[in-house]
């Protein structure tokens, strides 16, 4: 009974402007579409049918949910801090755990995630990263500034394909079973410690810096790795014998083709 008086007495309406305004003001760049709300006990809210669009392209959807479980709390007794606890359910995966504003200090875990076409991931790369994603992250820095923060990941990504902007080694797309990586963020600085990829015609490792930028896209790279070739990456994609022909030439003693990249995200340079 007192859950129907509750739904039937709450403002939802109030209360999602109020929530859609406080996001706008402090994330200018992103605009907040809840679709209903609900109060949920003992204390917190339930989003319904949640957008996050860019307010530069109002036609791309960075990010969409189901459902978004929020329940505030203070961090300590005696403290005026408050330590929000939540759970997404998105792209038929889930996402959990605890954020603060200000400063902003995010820990959060990520299981079964599915990348999709509209998820502020193929938007942030500037090209199409299919697959299932599971992940930990940890983030502290000021949200007015968030370049300038720490944090790390590690990423598990499986069963996906990478669909690159432009050919980069005759390779137009990279399918995979699995990609790990450990990354670390300090001073303005992405450290990618560990990227290794497994697929059925290759197996790759990259290792480098991200010179990070205000817009994502024109990040500089500092970055090397190495592929190594399968039988069936000269085999079972269009374009072998030219393939065939290039790393043939280029490929060592050990059987791998080194390479670096440099210039940005959005126009990235590749050399061997």
């Amino acid at each position: 009974m007192t859950i129907i008086f509750l739904n039937l007495s709450f403002p939802s309406d109030e209360v999602a402007d109020s929530l859609e305004r406080s996001f706008a003001e402090t994330i200018p760049g992103v605009a907040l579409s809840i679709g209903s709300i609900q109060p949920f006990i003992p204390l917190g809210l339930k989003l319904k049918d949640s957008r996050f669009i860019s307010k530069n392209k109002p036609s791309i959807v960075l990010f969409k949910s189901e459902y978004i479980w929020i329940s505030p709390r203070y961090i300590c007794r005696f403290s005026t801090k408050l330590k929000s606890y939540f759970k997404i359910y998105s792209y038929d995966g889930e996402i959990s755990g605890t954020f603060q504003l200000r400063p902003l200090v995010l820990d959060i875990e990520i299981h079964d995630f599915k990348l999709d076409e509209d998820s502020l991931l193929q938007y942030l790369l500037g090209f199409r990263v299919n697959g299932i994603l599971s992940a930990k992250i940890c983030y502290n820095g000021d949200i007015t500034n968030l370049l300038e923060g720490r944090g790390s990941a590690v990423l598990e990504l499986s069963n996906g394909e990478i669909q690159l902007s432009r050919p980069v080694l005759t390779l137009e797309r990279i399918p995979f079973k699995t990609i790990n990586a450990e990354i670390g963020i300090k001073g303005g600085k992405v450290s990618i410690t560990r990227f290794n990829l497994k697929g059925r015609q290759l197996m790759g490792m990259l290792e480098g810096i991200i010179n990070l930028k205000k817009r994502f896209v024109e990040s500089t790279l500092d970055i090397k790795g190495r592929i190594e070739p399968f039988p069936a990456f000269f085999i079972e994609s269009s374009g072998a014998e030219n393939r065939l022909k290039l790393f043939k030439e280029m490929i060592s003693m050990h059987g791998h083709v080194s390479f670096t990249v440099s210039g940005s995200i959005k126009n990235p340079k590749v050399g061997m």
